[in-house]
């Protein structure tokens, strides 16, 4: 009998949860084979999609060796062979949220701190009027805007144009305010989610989690201070006189 994982959200908080949720197809436990091959932060039991930081990942070490130190676990695998796996798992992840030199992100949640200037532009297609529009994003910008040949709706195919005035005029000039400055990663989470919506339009969850989203980064956004800049330094001679 095949069982599948079933991890995801507060139930790998709890304990013993890994153990009964990944089993093998014999009714053997799989532990070890899972983590072999599952990704770094499953490993560790958090959520990418809540977003993790440096302290995050530090945490659910220490909390998964406790888990799995020799004078506690009393599962069949190998506790030696876990650790290792905890411990290769962590290195990747630290790797992975270490803030770069001047910049300070304790979240890898693009909402709640942003990864850059909101240089992209997303179209909730939700709200847009498409080519009825008496103000269309597409005839004032078309080298960003074009309508969706599926909806009809304006959506923009090209980023990291928003310095452009006409992209500029566009966003200011929209009258169902759809059209949104948004950073390269937030743009991925708002896209995604549009395409869900678009699949199951009878579903308000995805409306009002796009809402919520959208108003949480023109905050964060409006708040984002990018690294400071190292002053330059030269060992050249200069002569002031």
């Amino acid at each position: 009998m095949e069982i599948s994982l079933c991890y995801g959200g507060n139930a790998w908080a709890r304990r013993g949860s890994l153990v009964r949720c990944a089993a093998s197809r014999d009714g053997k436990s799989g532990l070890l084979s899972w983590m072999r091959s599952a990704a770094p932060h499953e490993i560790l039991g958090l959520s990418a999609a809540r977003g993790f930081g440096l302290d995050d990942v530090k945490a659910a070490f220490r909390s998964k060796v406790k888990e799995y130190h020799p004078d506690v676990y009393r599962g069949a695998e190998d506790p030696e062979a876990i650790t290792q796996c905890l411990i290769r798992a962590y290195e990747e992840l630290s790797l992975e949220t270490k803030p770069s030199i001047g910049q300070k992100r304790r979240s890898l949640d693009p909402f709640q701190e942003p990864e850059g200037e909101a240089n992209d532009i997303f179209v909730n297609e939700l709200l847009c009027i498409g080519k009825g529009c008496p103000y269309s994003c597409v005839e004032r910008a078309p080298s960003v805007f074009r309508y969706n040949p599926e909806t009809g709706r304006a959506q923009a195919v090209v980023q990291g144009r928003s310095g452009d005035y006409s992209v500029q005029l566009a966003v200011g000039q929209c009258p169902r305010n759809c059209i949104h400055y948004v950073t390269e990663e937030q743009g991925k989470v708002l896209r995604d989610l549009l395409h869900r919506a678009s699949i199951d339009p009878y579903n308000s969850n995805d409306f009002t989690t796009i809402q919520g989203l959208i108003a949480r980064a023109a905050y964060e956004n409006g708040r984002y201070r990018g690294p400071k800049r190292k002053p330059k330094r030269s060992d050249k001679m200069v002569d002031y006189y």
